[in-house]
């Protein structure tokens, strides 16, 4: 283990994206990325400077330390290109690929730590991705199904999530 490695608070990995958050310098920094690059020629990697605010994958967090603790406040990033077009409505395609975009929203919405204002916010947005592709959906009411089904799912041992899913798929 590198002592470098003591100024790592948290590391997460998807695919190529790493999300790393230092407790050091920056001179250390530079010492622990060239010391990374070390390892596999190759593969070089390369490192952005967040400082209180980052954009991570569909995250935009923001950082804040209170009583030497690091707490982080979550919303949900879009590019400033995304436009929130998919299928419309009025399109061949199946019901359930028309309203992907709208349930995938949901479900980010629900399993993210959010702030009240947060989530009022992205309900919004997912209001607007709806009516711009045409779908017309009770958001509202797709939002606290999708958040009882996780509080459930949470809260039921698996052999009884799974007979509930049975019972669900029968109606």
């Amino acid at each position: 283990s590198s002592p470098l490695s003591r100024h790592i608070r948290h590391w997460s990995r998807y695919m190529d994206d790493v999300l790393c958050i230092w407790h050091g310098s920056n001179n250390a920094l530079t010492d622990f990325f060239n010391k990374l690059n070390t390892f596999d020629p190759p593969i070089q990697s390369t490192h952005k400077l967040g400082g209180d605010n980052l954009n991570f994958l569909d995250l935009a967090l923001q950082f804040t330390e209170y009583q030497n603790t690091l707490r982080i406040k979550f919303e949900v990033h879009r590019k400033p290109s995304y436009t929130g077009i998919s299928i419309h409505s009025e399109s061949l395609h199946p019901e359930h690929q028309k309203t992907a975009i709208i349930n995938s929203a949901i479900h980010r919405l629900v399993n993210l730590s959010l702030e009240q204002a947060v989530i009022n916010k992205e309900i919004d947005t997912i209001k607007r991705i709806a009516r711009i592709n045409g779908l017309v959906l009770n958001i509202d009411l797709m939002v606290r199904r999708k958040h009882l089904r996780t509080l459930l799912a949470e809260n039921n041992p698996p052999a009884l999530t799974s007979s509930l899913e049975r019972g669900q798929k029968g109606k």
